[in-house]
């Protein structure tokens, strides 16, 4: 198989003459403990990627761990292989392999962004086997490292660590203005006492979506077709024209998503067209449904999904139409705060793509 290099003039070495990784464990379920007292965090490759919700930790003394630190750099080469971190303290499955034994002529953080670049990863994928889970251990003997002297190492450093202190200000500016939209959804929607309260069938019309064939499936189509889960597909088709909400109704059961043009809800969905627009905005009510935890009115069943009677049966408070407009323009702000916090955040993204593959590239 083809040996993957970075094109320079620095001299190269393989990864595995420039330092040791060293690969976690697997202890074993019966390892898992709830008691929190004297126990770690047992991160699985899941953890570091962020898919995984539920927490296992395992008992300190237990002999068969390798422990990590915030400040160690984990790769992964199971699962989903390739992943590139820092940050995690506990004990790492055998997905996992933390970076140790550095020889000095390499900077800890120059590897670590060095790692994530396109050759790099390139080589992983190449080495990767497996369907259902992806190993891609026997690519670690072929990874090469392109060194520059110490004091370029430490100059590219430099560079990329002001992109990824802006991308870290960015995320935590997320984080707030995720908190402050729920801070004021509670304050202005589910506190609120004395409003007139109706069933959802009194206030919409709730309709299922429609199957797309493949035929109208557009890559370059003007609109989307939303599934349980979102955008699925862009059409030329049109199945409703007006602005709506839509409810995953299978897979997604419950999931929420506020159409910003005409759409095509596909049968995994249902959408609502409100009766009366004089007493109820439609952005009020996407944001009251929101209130109402709609996944867990799910039949859950190999495929989750939720009945349109369950649906009905929701209750709304509705206040008078002045006043949901006024909600509706705060919480929208909110939204739209983020959504410019959003589309920074994948400017970042692309600059630092841009910077660490050129910094390696063709040096400073």
């Amino acid at each position: 198989m083809e040996n993957l290099v970075m094109i320079t003039n620095w001299p190269t070495k393989k990864l595995t003459d420039l330092c040791k990784l060293e690969r976690g464990t697997e202890p074993g379920s019966d390892s898992y403990v709830k008691d929190l007292v004297g126990t770690i965090p047992f991160l699985r490759v899941g953890d570091l990627t962020g898919k995984v919700d539920a927490k296992r930790f395992v008992k300190k003394s237990n002999n068969n761990l390798q422990v990590v630190n915030k400040n160690e750099t984990l790769i992964t080469f199971d699962g989903t292989p390739g992943i590139v971190v820092r940050g995690f303290s506990g004990a790492i499955a055998s997905g996992i392999r933390v970076i140790r034994n550095l020889k000095p002529e390499i900077n800890g953080d120059f590897l670590f962004y060095y790692l994530q670049t396109p050759v790099v990863q390139k080589t992983i994928k190449a080495y990767s086997k497996g369907a259902t889970i992806i190993h891609a251990s026997a690519a670690i003997p072929h990874i090469k490292i392109s060194l520059p002297p110490l004091k370029i190492q430490k100059q590219i450093v430099g560079r990329l660590d002001k992109i990824a202190e802006a991308q870290k200000l960015n995320d935590e500016l997320i984080q707030k203005a995720d908190e402050l939209f729920q801070s004021l959804l509670h304050k202005e929607i589910q506190s609120q006492k004395g409003w007139e309260t109706k069933k959802l069938e009194e206030i919409v019309d709730i309709n299922y979506g429609k199957g797309l064939e493949k035929s109208y499936r557009k890559e370059n189509g003007k609109y989307y077709a939303y599934g349980s889960n979102g955008p699925v597909y862009r059409t030329d088709k049109i199945l409703i024209e007006e602005l709506t909400i839509i409810v995953g109704r299978k897979g997604g059961a419950g999931l929420l998503w506020m159409t910003e043009e005409p759409s095509w809800p596909i049968d995994t969905t249902f959408y609502l067209r409100v009766k009366d627009r004089s007493n109820t905005d439609l952005n009020f009510l996407y944001f009251s449904l929101q209130t109402k935890n709609l996944p867990k009115l799910a039949i859950v069943t190999a495929v989750p999904g939720i009945n349109r009677s369950t649906l009905y049966n929701v209750k709304i408070s509705l206040p008078p139409l002045k006043i949901q407009k006024q909600i509706v323009e705060k919480l929208s702000a909110v939204q739209n705060y983020k959504k410019k916090l959003l589309e920074q955040k994948q400017k970042l993204q692309e600059l630092f793509e841009s910077v660490l593959n050129k910094s390696f590239k063709e040096g400073l």
